[in-house]
């Protein structure tokens, strides 16, 4: 078994070692052959054995790490290490089901933008017949002849006069089918903006769902507090340059304000 943590003491198994928490920067005691048992008896990895120790020492009320507390520093990891599993299966799922909804959105407007497509093909078939319409009333209206004051001529008046009605009915089915077309292009327009949104988030939903090539490295629960004590470290920098910065310019106002 590879030797699995770093020490200060030599190599008999029966001596103390010394593990540096990284997590509260305490140091904490323990006897190595006893680490290895509970090692061995939970079939962790080498990449396991700090990872067992930092959460033996984040969570022991003692300097000295006895084997119970290695006991329950293991059976903690293994807990850990289980709900990370679930957590990916739950994200994964999560994933899966948000490709789905939006799969299922992206069909329902393909199905709305066909309908809409052709309820404007419709609307425009409708206005280019009232077009036609109107166009042959105006025609005849231009060929019809004047009427004249005889009988006969009053009685094409009469007619001129139907004629003139049904002529005004093309021009309102024609200002009508102008309607029904604009609202349908309308329609359509919207209809096609959607289809453009629900195919986007149906893109992005796929690729979030999509297998990765390379699988990203998981971190081992000694690499999360690693990381974690980095980022804390860098805030508490932060923090210190925030206040030196502050404390520098108060010293200037001061000097300012002792000169005048």
């Amino acid at each position: 078994m590879a030797f699995f943590v770093d020490d200060d003491k030599g190599a008999a198994a029966d001596e103390f070692h010394t593990y540096h928490c990284i997590t509260n920067g305490k140091d904490y005691k323990y006897v190595q052959a006893e680490a290895e048992a509970v090692f061995t008896k939970y079939g962790f990895g080498s990449e396991d054995s700090k990872s067992m120790m930092e959460m033996t020492a984040c969570n022991s009320d003692s300097e000295t790490l006895t084997e119970a507390s290695l006991e329950a520093g293991a059976a903690g990891l293994a807990q850990w290490k289980a709900a990370e599993v679930a957590r990916e299966e739950e994200a994964r799922a999560a994933k899966a089901a948000e490709a789905a909804r939006a799969e299922a959105e992206y069909q329902a407007a393909v199905a709305a933008a066909a309908e809409s497509e052709k309820a404007e093909a419709m609307a425009m078939e409708q206005k280019q017949a009232a077009d036609r319409a109107q166009a042959q009333a105006k025609a005849a209206e231009a060929a019809k002849p004047k009427p004249k004051k005889s009988m006969f001529g009053k009685f094409k008046a009469a007619a001129g006069s139907a004629f003139d009605a049904a002529a005004a009915l093309t021009t309102q089915a024609l200002a009508a089918a102008e309607v029904g077309w604009n609202t349908a292009r309308d329609a359509n327009l919207k209809r096609t903006a959607e289809l453009k949104t629900a195919k986007a988030k149906k893109d992005l939903a796929d690729a979030a769902n999509a297998e990765p090539k390379e699988p990203a490295k998981k971190l081992t629960f000694f690499e999360q507090c690693q990381l974690n004590a980095k980022l804390a470290a860098g805030e508490a920098n932060a923090l210190t340059k925030d206040a030196q910065a502050g404390i520098r310019a108060a010293s200037k106002d001061g000097a300012g304000q002792k000169k005048q």
